[in-house]
């Protein structure tokens, strides 16, 4: 029975340290933001920026349309790796563009190229769609790491350890009622 007390405690402990490992391990990696807004030009319908905006969040990182609007090697790798990620807000008319790298300078770098690209590719069919954008704000310097979060991992696997000492607890405990009866 002490045993059995030992690993319900040790699991939880074992689990943390190898969220812990799992963390040190993991490739350190950092996110920029940049924003583009969509502006709407004379002769645009109310709300065309915002759903131009939502259009431009779909198709920014595909490399055709990255290529199209004269981007380097670096970004169109990022594309096709999966580094970089395009939202829009769905009442405004501003576009995040992030960028996820191994160092801070090459995440902001990303960013703002990404940035410079939407920028140009919105503004190719500005006439057809009344719709033009700029370059809101540029990346500032990401100053800490989004991988790995320590904090979450040693939780996270301390939680897995604690969910195996429940299940293993409740698999030994000894049934009641399950024992046959003695005949008198």
């Amino acid at each position: 029975m002490g045993r059995f007390i030992l690993l319900l405690v040790a699991l939880p402990i074992l689990g943390a340290a190898v969220g812990l490992l799992v963390a040190t391990l993991m490739p350190t990696t950092y996110a920029a933001h940049s924003y583009v807004i969509l502006i709407t030009n004379s002769g645009g319908s109310d709300g065309s920026a915002t759903n131009a905006a939502q259009a431009t969040a779909r198709v920014a990182t595909k490399t055709s349309v990255l290529a199209s609007a004269g981007a380097d090697a670096s970004l169109i790798r990022a594309a096709e790796e999966g580094r970089l990620t395009v939202t829009a807000s769905p009442d405004a008319p501003l576009v995040d563009l992030v960028a996820r790298a191994g160092t801070a300078e090459e995440a902001a770098k990303l960013s703002d190229e990404l940035a410079r690209c939407t920028e140009i590719q919105v503004n190719n069919f500005s006439k057809e769609t009344a719709v033009s954008a700029r370059v809101f704000a540029t990346a500032s310097m990401p100053l800490d790491p989004t991988l790995p979060n320590y904090p979450v991992n040693v939780l996270a696997g301390a939680a897995l350890g604690v969910l195996a000492s429940a299940v293993i607890f409740i698999l030994r405990r000894p049934r009641e009622g399950l024992r046959p009866r003695a005949r008198m």
